[in-house]
């Protein structure tokens, strides 16, 4: 088994611990507080077990950017990415399940250990727009809920024509 330091060399590190590689390919922004982030993410444990895949499961991670939860926590990753680039970060499984994710750490990922993400960042909107996008949905909804109140009557009442249907709604 490979000791931590050989297994992580060519890793930076932040002034707050944080161990990572960029692979800048994306656009040139950075997200800010309270940008909504689209992100593929790949967790690994220090033998090499996967903990999450989101390309498995086919659906990326949404999350909010928000400062740090523990110095070196995976949030100060998010914040080095602009949409398109990927990076590796190497975080305490300690602190991540307890300050971040808020639980327990499982039985199988040893205290003390180190977590590894593989992420990439799929897309960043900014807050404001991504408000208006939620508002234009809302809004987008409503409307055809009104269709549907204003069709569906119609639409029963034909049914229950054609099906000589004789009990009333």
């Amino acid at each position: 088994m490979m000791n931590f330091s050989c297994k992580h060399d060519g890793f930076k590190t932040t002034d707050d611990g944080l161990k990572y590689k960029l692979f800048p390919k994306g656009k040139e922004t950075k997200p800010k507080l309270g940008d909504y982030l689209t992100i593929d993410m790949l967790i690994k444990t220090e033998q090499d077990s996967v903990l999450m895949d989101t390309r498995k499961r086919h659906q990326a991670i949404a999350t909010l950017m928000l400062t740090p939860s523990f110095k070196g926590g995976i949030e100060e990753g998010f914040a080095m990415l602009a949409e398109g680039d990927s990076g590796v970060f190497v975080v305490s499984a300690d602190s991540i399940f307890q300050k971040t994710f808020q639980k327990q750490l499982p039985p199988e990922i040893k205290k003390g250990s180190m977590l590894t993400f593989y992420l990439t960042m799929a897309k960043v909107t900014p807050k404001g727009e991504y408000e208006e996008e939620q508002k234009q949905k809302e809004a987008d909804y409503m409307k055809k809920l009104a269709e549907r109140k204003a069709t569906e009557p119609v639409i029963i009442k034909e049914y229950i024509r054609q099906n000589h249907i004789t009990a009333k709604p």
